[in-house]
Formats: structure tokens, C-alpha cells, sequence
């Protein structure tokens, strides 16, 4: 998400901040919302059933994730945690809806 967006954004959630290693969310969580990576990395993956984990991605400054919690009603994909200390907007399934209708460039760069 380019960085002019990512600040009209801000007006939208709570900026949460998270110190190396710590817990975003579980996936299975059924916490509808977006969750913006302001600064820092996150780490995303999942374990099997033998518990080994499998890392599916690292976000950085400007991506998003569990757009999904909200566009499709899909509890958490997986488990996101900080990969260093960072910055992450959380926003609420109610003001994602009232983000995407009053700015609707990022309602395009979500299905992108």
C-alpha cells in the first residue's frame, strides 16, 4: 500500500504495537478486521499436525492482513506474529466497511 494511503488509513483503527516474537493473532481467531503493517515485519504461517510450522509469507511497511476476516466473514487464516518490533494498524470489521466505502482506492488495492 503505498505510503499516502497507508496515512489516510490511520484515521480508521487502533495502532498496536508489538515487540519481537509476540503474538498478533491465532489462526482460527474470529476477530474480523484488517491488520495494516506500519512498521516492522510480520511473520505469517502455520502448523501442521505434527507441529512443525511452515512460514507462508513476511510482511512488510504498507501490507495488509485478514482482509479476508472481513470481505469473506473467514475467521484468521493463520498465525501472524512480530518478526521484530512493530507497528500494525488494527481495524475493526465496522470501520473497514466505513474505510473501504469512504476510500475506495483501497477497496481496489485489497482485490489486487
Amino acid at each position: 500500500m503505498p505510503g499516502s494511503m497507508l496515512e489516510k488509513c490511520l484515521a480508521y483503527g487502533k495502532l498496536v504495537h508489538y515487540q519481537v516474537g509476540k503474538l498478533i493473532h491465532d489462526r482460527g481467531d474470529k476477530k474480523p478486521g484488517i491488520s495494516l503493517v506500519v512498521s516492522g515485519e510480520v511473520e505469517v504461517g502455520n502448523y501442521d499436525i505434527e507441529g512443525r510450522y511452515y512460514l507462508t509469507a513476511i510482511l512488510g511497511v504498507g501490507e495488509v492482513f485478514g482482509e479476508f476476516t472481513v470481505l469473506a466473514n473467514l475467521p484468521r487464516t493463520h498465525n501472524a506474529v512480530a518478526l521484530n518490533n512493530c507497528q500494525i494498524l488494527q481495524i475493526n470489521a465496522s470501520q473497514t466497511h466505513k474505510l473501504l466505502t469512504d476510500i475506495p482506492q483501497v477497496q481496489t488495492f485489497l482485490l489486487q
